[in-house]
């Protein structure tokens, strides 16, 4: 074994030494990434497309607008419900357009 080795010339050897070290870290490299991407597989996010639907009941009536007449004070109840089968965040707003 000693024979061969001091046979063979560094460059050689230094070439073997390289491609050994090369292999060991692509390797790693890729048995990470495998690892990486099975733990990650299992913490997806799905992604639902579609359209959302809402519910808006204004004192229990289906409506989108709300009507108050100039000096005047109107309490109203609104309910805004989801009756998708998925969790979703509705905004809501109010816009006030005056006619003066």
């Amino acid at each position: 074994m000693k024979k061969i080795l001091l046979e063979t010339s560094f460059s050689k050897i230094y070439m073997i030494v390289m491609i050994i070290i090369t292999l060991l870290i692509l390797g790693g490299y890729f048995s990470y990434a495998m690892f990486t991407v099975s733990k990650e597989k299992s913490n997806a996010i799905s992604i639902v497309t579609g359209n959302l639907e809402y519910e808006l009941l204004i004192d229990g009536e289906e409506s989108n607008i709300l009507t108050v007449p100039s000096n005047t004070v109107k309490d109203f109840t609104i309910t805004l419900s989801n009756p998708n089968n998925i969790k979703a965040r509705f905004n809501f707003y109010y816009l006030l357009i005056l006619n003066l």
